[in-house]
């Protein structure tokens, strides 16, 4: 050993490397965190376009569903705060509105991010599409 064991070349080495490594971890945790709250975020709209959807379908008249369909989603997106949904964010395809057919339901939203971390979008478009079908025995009436 040249310096006797007693580390006189290792000064400043552990405040260099708590310099360098803090704020690497916490850009790392505050990564974590953002990507957790897009997932949230893909998650809040696959549930909403699947409440439309099943609302939808149970319906019998198509107006009916729409309406009612349309109405429950616009209430839990308002709730929220987090998504900023367009007018006519939510849309529904009936093209096969017939027992044993199917509803889809597309919606398109914004997931406000600009809050999380310095540098972060101020938002970012999330959509979701949800297919339901339609039990062989449910009567429906006026088509789409």
């Amino acid at each position: 050993m040249a310096d006797g064991g007693n580390g006189k070349g290792e000064h400043g080495y552990y405040s260099a490397e708590l310099v360098i490594l803090t704020p690497m971890l916490i850009g790392f945790f505050l990564f974590v965190v953002y990507l957790g709250y897009l997932a949230n975020g893909k998650q809040q709209m696959d549930d909403l376009t699947r409440v439309a959807a099943q609302n939808a379908i149970l319906h019998d008249q198509w107006s009916d569903a729409f309406t009612s369909s349309s109405q429950e989603s616009d209430e839990q997106v308002n709730d929220d705060g987090s998504l900023l949904c367009p007018t006519g964010w939510l849309s529904f395809n009936g093209s096969h509105w017939e027992p044993g057919g199917a509803v889809t339901v597309t919606a398109n939203c914004s997931l406000k991010t600009s809050g999380i971390f310095p540098g972060a979008p101020a938002s970012v478009p999330v959509s979701s599409k949800t297919i339901a079908p339609i039990s062989p025995y449910h009567s429906v009436t006026s088509l789409p």
